[in-house]
Formats: C-alpha cells, sequence, structure tokens
C-alpha cells in the first residue's frame, strides 16, 4: 500500500512532466512562428532583389537596343555585335533571376496530389509559348488524353520549363518538332517531350540537370544552365525522376516519371 508521501510525490511528477509539456508545446509553436516569419522575409527580400534586379537589367537591355536602332550607321560590325552580347547577357541574367527564385520556392511547396490532365497542360504550355513567339512555325504533337496523379501548379511549371526548353534550342531548325507523349520504362510509365534540335553532346548526358550554366549551353542560346535543375527538383518533389536521352535520328527527349501515390 502507498503511502500519503508516495502519492504526492507521484502527483508532483505528474505536474512537473504537464508543465514541461506544456513548456514545450509553447517553444515548439513560437518556433513555427519564428520560422514562418523568416520564411516571409526572405521571400521579400529575394522579391524586393530581384524586381531591383530587373530594372536595372531592363535599362542595359532598353538603352542597348536604343544604341543599336538609333546609331546604326555610325556603330561598326564589332560594336553592334559588342552591344548585343550586352543584351543578350542582361536577358540571360534576368532569366536566371527568374529560375534561382523558382528554385528556392520549390522545397517549400506544398504538395496537393490529384488527377491531372498533362495533355491540357502541356497544350496551356505551348499556347503561352504561341502567345510569347507569334512568329514561330514549330509544329507541335500532344498525345491527348494523358492523365496522371500529381501536383497540378508543380506540373504546369514542368510543362513551361520543359517546352521553352525545347523551343529554345529547335529555333535554328528549319523545322522544328516538339512532342509530348507516354511510354513504358521498365515497367513504369514514363512522360516525355522530344525535339528535334542540335544533339546534346554526349559528355552532358547526366550533367545538364545540376545547377551550373557551362552545362547544355551554347553560344546560339540564351539559356542559364538552371531551368532543367528546377525541372529536376519540381520532379524530385513529386516523387518521380527524370533523364534525357538521345534521339537516334536528331534531337533529345527528355523522360520523366511521377509517383505522388
Amino acid at each position: 500500500m502507498k503511502t500519503k508521501n508516495q502519492n504526492n510525490g507521484q502527483i508532483n511528477d505528474l505536474n512537473k512532466h504537464d508543465t514541461i509539456a506544456r513548456e514545450d508545446t509553447a517553444n515548439n509553436r513560437q518556433h513555427m512562428r519564428d520560422l514562418d516569419a523568416s520564411k516571409r522575409g526572405l521571400e521579400y527580400i529575394s522579391y524586393s532583389i530581384s524586381h531591383d534586379l530587373r530594372a536595372s537589367l531592363r535599362s542595359i537591355d532598353g538603352f542597348s537596343h536604343a544604341l543599336l536602332k538609333d546609331y546604326a550607321d555610325i556603330f561598326d560590325s564589332t560594336a553592334k555585335e559588342y552591344l548585343q552580347i550586352i543584351r543578350t547577357s542582361t536577358q540571360q541574367m534576368g532569366q536566371l533571376i527568374d529560375n534561382i527564385i523558382d528554385l528556392s520556392r520549390l522545397s517549400r511547396v506544398e504538395i496537393h496530389p490529384d488527377k491531372v490532365d498533362l495533355s491540357k497542360l502541356a497544350n496551356e504550355a505551348v499556347e503561352d509559348l504561341k502567345h510569347n513567339q507569334p512568329d514561330s512555325d514549330v509544329i507541335f504533337v500532344i498525345a491527348e488524353q494523358i492523365v496522371a496523379y500529381c501536383d497540378e501548379n508543380l506540373m504546369k511549371l514542368v510543362f513551361q520549363y520543359l517546352i521553352d526548353n525545347a523551343f529554345k534550342y529547335t529555333s535554328r531548325q528549319s523545322q522544328a518538332i516538339i512532342e509530348f507523349g507516354a511510354s513504358d520504362s521498365d515497367g513504369d510509365k514514363a512522360y516525355f517531350v522530344r525535339d528535334n534540335s542540335n544533339d546534346i553532346d554526349k559528355k552532358y548526358d547526366n550533367k545538364i540537370f545540376k545547377s551550373s550554366p557551362k552545362n547544355y549551353q551554347s553560344e546560339k542560346f540564351t539559356d542559364t544552365g538552371v531551368g532543367l535543375a528546377v525541372v529536376q527538383l519540381m520532379i524530385n518533389r513529386l516523387g518521380g525522376r527524370v533523364w534525357v536521352e538521345k534521339n537516334s535520328g536528331q534531337g533529345v527527349t527528355f523522360y520523366f516519371t511521377i509517383d505522388c501515390g
């Protein structure tokens, strides 16, 4: 039989444990509030910096364009080439800023899996591209009724990046072709975006998804090398993987899988 002192000791221990638990809960809540405030602060700083950088880049690009247009009869070919390099570099930097902002946000995005019409998202990305490039005569081949269980917002970004990437590297083809479809890969369904662009050098096959501007980049194109790293992070968040293969003829195919189940 327990004595009165033993009972009082047990009650005191329970009260002590309860107090510690309440303090831990309060500390955890405060920690979450601090983290949330820190995230909001970082997002605000990122937005402010990117906004200011974009404004400066637009000025550099705009004045360079004005010089090329208004003083074309004064500048020789070398001066014009230098100004065009400045314009290309500022446009590339603007894209790099957008890519880095996307990359920084992806790790904090909540995933909301649902049944998603991938064919519809691919067509929307194509329509956006046609709107921004009205003079383009690219042939788009989009397979119909391809559906997957995934996060629609992330997949929308995946298509924007992959189709835009395919467009850039087919822009010098006499007849560019970009396709979206699905196939089987080792028993799993793999989705793909295929183009007839210039082949990627074999040495880049396993490197192009790393965020380096040296990978999959040419002087002919304004690619930052970060866009495909963003694609890989998005696909990883969706439980899948992404890889690239050279086509038997010309061009490359980007494959990706999804596993949000």
